[in-house]
């Protein structure tokens, strides 16, 4: 059968394919399920993959075989590509339907798009997508894609198997899960909130209309180290998870996201096509909205809410790397005001106040 134009490019050349091969790390492989409804992209994907030396790969046509393709699976599959449009359910209501399934809630997802689906590309970030690969794409960025994919399930697994050896070790004692102050992590159940994976591929990914009104802050929750000691790691993310609330509520608008960057930071990104843009004083709004929370510590002593916020920077042209870097300068700046008003107050710059400034 004659090959579509949209997929050719998809097909590896032997180098590539020995780079991705050379590339692969060790371990177990990766099972892969592709949802489409074309067919002669389905089988296109599925020739490409096996190629790239991703064997244990399964095919669905629509929303419906994908759903019952994962729950008739004997193991949970590593990595889901789906297609944005199609018809009855589309990727995007898919995609949430899965994240809603037990044991994917952290699957890497990756959108497959064309350039006129970029409309969507917002509402299949928030819905847990983890990436996206716009059509027509080539074997070398599916092949990225997919070893970035592969490289967050190694993490995922090592977590489970930390998680698995503290459960050992602590089976009569009160369940604490493994998270470091230093952790990002996900935060269920709260308007326009991604991981922090997907929210630096979102800023990357933002189309050039978003681009030009586009805006980033960090919120920080200060004095973030003491709480984490005198809650607990099960009592910290449920503050961090209470305080997400807090900043999802003072955002306006469709296009604000935030996710959680680790030692008390929150990012927060709008692409200000609503008309709405972030506040000056949104600090103070969260502060008051955390207050109005009553929230304590295990001994019932009352948590003190002090939330210190940024200014506000646009995102930059030079990507993930350059976003990235954008975000450590707003973080600094935070950091440097905690500094100036704690000496103010003859209180030394702690530790891990330090510490966040080269976290991200």
């Amino acid at each position: 059968m004659l090959l579509p134009t949209l997929v050719l490019s998809c097909l590896p050349s032997c180098s590539e394919l020995q780079t991705g091969l050379a590339g692969k790390e060790l371990g177990k492989p990766m099972r892969i399920l592709a949802v489409d409804d074309d067919q002669s992209i389905v089988e296109i994907l599925e020739l490409a993959l096996i190629s790239m030396g991703h064997e244990e790969v399964c095919t669905a046509r629509c929303a419906a075989e994908a759903l019952d393709t994962i729950d008739i699976s004997a193991e949970p599959f590593d990595c889901i590509l789906l297609d944005i449009q199609m018809p009855e359910t589309d990727g995007v209501e898919l995609c949430s339907m899965i994240r809603d399934i037990p044991g994917y809630r952290k699957t890497p997802i990756i959108m497959l798009t064309a350039m006129s689906d970029r409309k969507y590309i917002d509402r299949a970030f928030v819905s847990g997508a983890t990436d996206y690969i716009t059509k027509p794409f080539e074997a070398i960025e599916l092949n990225a894609r997919l070893a970035i994919a592969e490289r967050l399930n190694n993490e995922i697994r090592a977590n489970a198997r930390n998680t698995s050896k503290l459960d050992q070790m602590t089976e009569e004692l009160v369940y604490e899960p493994a998270v470091n102050l230093e952790d990002s992590f996900d935060v269920d159940d709260v308007p326009g909130y991604m991981n922090f994976h997907a929210f630096l591929n979102y800023l990357a990914k933002l189309d050039h209309a978003k681009f030009f009104l586009a805006e980033m802050m960090v919120v920080k929750i200060a004095d973030i180290g003491t709480i984490f000691k005198r809650c607990g790691a099960r009592h910290y993310i449920e503050y961090v998870t209470d305080v997400a609330e807090a900043v999802s509520d003072n955002i306006y608008g469709k296009d604000c996201v935030l996710s959680y960057a680790g030692y008390g930071y929150f990012v927060i990104a709008n692409a200000g096509t609503s008309g709405h843009y972030l506040s000056d004083e949104l600090d103070l709004q969260i502060q008051q909205s955390v207050e109005q929370m009553g929230l304590v510590f295990p001994d019932s002593e009352a948590i003190k809410a002090h939330i210190v916020q940024s200014n506000i920077k646009k995102p930059t042209v030079f990507g993930g790397l350059g976003n990235q870097r954008i975000i450590q300068t707003l973080i600094e700046e935070v950091e440097q005001d905690l500094s100036t008003q704690y000496r103010s107050h003859g209180a030394p710059f702690s530790q891990d106040n330090m510490a966040a400034m080269s976290a991200v």
